[in-house]
């Protein structure tokens, strides 16, 4: 086995995590990987990487001292001790003592694409910017972002895709339909870009609705092109805004039409979170 020195600092570690987050779970089909031991196939001889000494986090709090991690390609294969983590003949040996590995960090709450390094707007909105951006967040270390209600749908479904087929990297993407009561829902100016991005792109972004006949149709909308989320701005913006008492989760309309429609049309609602200013629907087969 050949060995080479530590050139991995903490947050080196932590992106490397990050950047193999969607290869490390295995296929439906596969079970999940154990502490001490690999599953799949037994790694080539050609790519297999053993970090070893590291003090290793686990998803579900454990902590592994003097830990040792098989990686090959996009897979890890095996997590353990140090001496317990057996490497095929010909795979590279990477010491880091006194470093530390964690999980994939995963931003819940983001709004892509509209940041620049020098500016805010929807200007920068663009395919090739939300690309920038999920590269720079898997570079520090995380492994998805939820752009919350801000992206132009068939825009953010190709992206998804995409990443699917292996053309696009970066942290995983997802995202949230938008709806709020019609020309309302995010502060003015973050209003402003969004319906700027609708304009420009032909594709939508946000969906007014102020009744809830037009709730359950923007749920069927959103339903048929397979987008799991739906978030809602359901606060007045410290009365800047008119607040609709249809809108508040509270009330018939969204416990109607947000919820039940999705279980009645092609998904069971699973979640509804109130966020104080907006409300998210998780939906799931």
């Amino acid at each position: 086995m050949r060995t080479k020195p530590a050139v991995l600092d903490l947050i080196v570690a932590t992106g490397f995590v990050a950047a193999l987050m969607a290869g490390c779970a295995p296929p439906d089909s596969a079970p999940e990987p154990e502490v001490g031991s690999s599953f799949g196939t037994t790694p080539g001889s050609g790519g297999a990487l053993l970090f070893q000494g590291a003090r290793l986090i686990l998803g579900d709090g454990n902590v592994i001292e003097d830990g040792a991690l098989l990686v090959e390609g996009d897979r890890i294969l095996s997590v353990g001790r140090t001496g317990e983590v057996s490497a095929p003949v010909g795979a590279t040996s990477i010491d880091l003592a006194g470093k530390t590995v964690i999980p994939a960090l995963i931003d819940a709450h983001a709004h892509l694409g509209y940041e620049r390094y020098t500016s805010w707007g929807s200007q920068n909105y663009s395919r090739e910017n939300l690309i920038d951006h999920l590269d720079r967040y898997a570079y520090y270390g995380f492994g998805a972002v939820f752009s919350a209600g801000s992206d132009p749908d068939d825009l953010a479904i190709e992206l998804q895709q995409a990443q699917r087929d292996g053309d696009v990297d970066g942290a995983r993407f997802l995202f949230a339909a938008g709806m709020a009561p019609p020309g309302q829902g995010p502060n003015n100016q973050f209003l402003r870009h969004a319906l700027a991005i609708a304009d420009e792109t032909g594709m939508t972004v946000l969906r007014g609705a102020a009744t809830e006949a037009e709730g359950r149709a923007h749920v069927r909308e959103v339903a048929a092109k397979e987008i799991p989320f739906i978030k809602i701005w359901v606060d007045d913006r410290g009365g800047s805004q008119e607040k609709r008492s249809s809108m508040r989760p509270v009330t018939p309309i969204s416990r109607s039409s947000f919820i039940s429609r999705p279980h009645r049309t092609c998904r069971t609602c699973s979640k509804l979170v109130s966020q104080g200013f907006c409300t998210v629907v998780s939906a799931r087969r």
